[in-house]
């Protein structure tokens, strides 16, 4: 069994880079295969390394990234196990990569003098609410059947024809020029002639690869295409064919919700009967196949934190889990995995909701960023990626409102709480930046009280991400500058039940930004330090990209689980220790303790 290691922490849990970099992301999305395979490991490192980036191995198994493309993984059991996992959600274009980078990692294998042969059960990973059909029929000429669609919703589809449309050309003979055509419903979807005349030519709706030649055989073939609003009505719709005269293969392949009934392919005699092979199953058992049946290190360091115990509702009182672990990130803890104390007590556990699937709960969410100049690299990563984070917490179902808080020098008052993301992304993008020295301080202490001041809703998850590459100036520091110490700003974060997750230098490390003089830096708020001492999450801004750096964030936001209590102990401004287990046959969990003061 696997452990989950549990660290509770008032307010949001210090993560390290370290941890972060050491976890497997949220996947969305998989393919796998059983082999049997003939591996050297140490010549399939050579050859893996040299082109993909290798994150473990040993003589059982190797994981790599494909980085430099799209950043998928790779998982080789040397058993006899090949997976490939995208953080991309599931449609049939991810489907066509996945299999790409299938045998890619067949092809480096053999490359390395590897051996790969008897290929089988094969499966595709979808989300909960995805699941992948495909239907295949074989012909050789012209028919005329019935797709009966379930009641479903029809998230993408497409049809596609293996084979060509062929004749033969005789010096001297009659002419049959090739040509296939495809209709749903009497509307043509997927066609394509070849038209004889000087010189001769494709012609039609999806056409494909061709060959002509006057004294030799001609051959014309049609291109994929998709269906999705073809059939996405539920019922009966007819599917014909004209021009056809060579064996073919049908494909119809359909990404849709869950349904009990299936896809189903017939013809008016009920002689030809396709029913859907569902291909897919959940991505929580691609988790099972990479962190269960095989021996990846990975999973072992993987650990978990709470991130925030908001008391400024007391009694009640709100705690929020987010545990490192890609059972758990899945959304696969129920009320049931996780036990409370509080001084001692057992204490039942109220409401309980996963921000994944949480329809309806509130999140209030605020993003400090620093506008001087020398953040424009990390500017253009927030306008590629914070329009797809608000889509994920959307697709939650989370109830959720947005802020922007501008600072360099000075800080700006905070935006309008907002439900369009457009309006934020577009916040983002009007961002103007200017000024700030190196090693200079800027403003994060004033920026995070400005966000702190936001009417947030009393029953919201209250977040604010504060985004620099500077130390911030404070009340103190010799500058007049700031209104606040660091401590000051750490009580008010606690008051008001406000997650802090700062993105910030590590400026322990003397080789980073060494403009900063380590001796005024004393004077200074550094984020790191401060988040440590509000029990807040600190990311290293320098640790990875500034794009994963924000999918850590996103992971953070839509992967926690939310707790809420009510205290047995209604004594205002006495100290309380809490303790929470989690505990699951996947997740088997250590505890830890945190101490709060309940508000007076």
């Amino acid at each position: 069994m696997k452990n989950c290691s549990l660290l509770i922490i008032i307010i949001i849990a210090a993560m390290t880079s370290a941890t972060m970099a050491a976890e497997l992301p949220p996947f969305k999305s998989g393919f796998s295969m059983k082999a049997e395979m003939e591996v050297d490991s140490e010549e399939l490192f050579d050859k893996a390394d040299a082109i993909y980036d290798v994150v473990e191995h040993d003589d059982e198994h190797m994981v790599w990234r494909f980085s430099e493309t799209t950043d998928d993984w790779a998982f080789v059991d040397y058993n006899g196990l090949l997976v490939v996992a995208s953080t991309e959600e599931f449609d049939l274009a991810r489907k066509g990569v996945l299999m790409k980078e299938f045998w890619e990692i067949v092809s480096t294998i053999r490359v390395s003098g590897g051996n790969v042969s008897k290929l089988w059960q094969s499966y595709y990973y979808t989300e909960e609410t995805k699941v992948y059909r495909a239907i295949r029929h074989e012909l050789d000429s012209d028919f005329s059947y019935l797709l009966m669609m379930p009641n479903c919703t029809v998230y993408d589809a497409q049809l596609s024809v293996s084979g060509e449309d062929r004749s033969w050309q005789y010096y001297g003979g009659n002419l049959e020029p090739p040509g296939q055509h495809y209709f749903i419903d009497d509307e043509e979807v997927c066609g394509c002639d070849l038209i004889y005349g000087y010189p001769n030519h494709p012609r039609g709706v999806s056409c494909g690869s061709y060959y002509d030649h006057f004294e030799a055989e001609s051959w014309v073939e049609v291109v994929p295409v998709d269906i999705k609003t073809a059939i996405q009505m539920p019922g009966l719709h007819t599917i014909t064919s004209s021009g056809i005269d060579n064996e073919h293969e049908l494909s119809i392949y359909v990404v849709s919700s869950p349904t009990e009934k299936p896809i189903v392919l017939y013809n008016q005699y009920k002689t030809i009967w396709e029913e859907d092979q569902r291909e897919s199953l959940p991505v929580s058992v691609l988790y099972e196949k990479v962190n269960l049946t095989t021996p990846w290190k990975i999973d072992q360091s993987s650990t978990g934190e709470i991130i925030g115990i908001d008391a400024s509702q007391f009694p009640i009182v709100r705690i929020n889990v987010f545990i490192d672990d890609p059972y758990a990130i899945g959304g696969n803890l129920s009320i049931r995995d996780f036990s409370i104390k509080e001084d001692g007590q057992d204490i039942q556990i109220d409401k309980f909701y996963f921000t994944g699937t949480a329809i309806g709960q509130k999140l209030d969410l605020v993003i400090a960023f620093d506008t001087s100049e020398s953040m424009a690299d990390e500017r253009e990563a927030m306008e590629q990626k914070v329009q797809q984070m608000v889509e994920q917490i959307e697709q939650a179902g989370l109830d959720a409102r947005y802020s922007i808080v501008e600072f360099s020098e000075v800080a700006k008052e905070g935006s309008v709480w907002t439900r369009a993301h457009q309006v934020l992304k577009n916040s983002i993008n009007n961002i103007s930046l200017s000024g700030g020295f190196p090693g200079a301080p800027e403003n994060a202490i004033e920026a995070i009280e400005r966000a702190i001041a936001l009417d947030f809703r009393p029953d919201a998850w209250k977040a604010a991400i504060v985004i620099t590459d500077e130390p911030s100036h404070q009340k103190g520091d010799g500058s007049n500058a700031c209104n606040y110490t660091k401590e000051e700003v750490v009580s008010d974060l606690k008051d008001r039940g406000v997650t802090l997750i700062a993105v910030s230098p590590d400026f322990s490390d003397p080789n980073v930004n060494p403009n900063v003089s380590r001796e005024k830096l004393q004077a200074y708020a550094d984020m790191k330090d401060m988040a440590l001492d509000a029990n807040g999450l600190w990311i290293d801004i320098n640790s990875a990209d500034f794009s994963a750096i924000l999918d850590d964030i996103t992971s953070v936001i839509t992967g926690t689980y939310v707790i809420e209590y009510k205290s047995p102990d209604p004594t205002p401004g006495t100290n309380r220790t809490v303790f929470v287990t989690v505990d699951n046959p996947n997740c088997q969990g250590k505890s830890d303790s945190v101490s709060y003061v309940s508000p007076a």
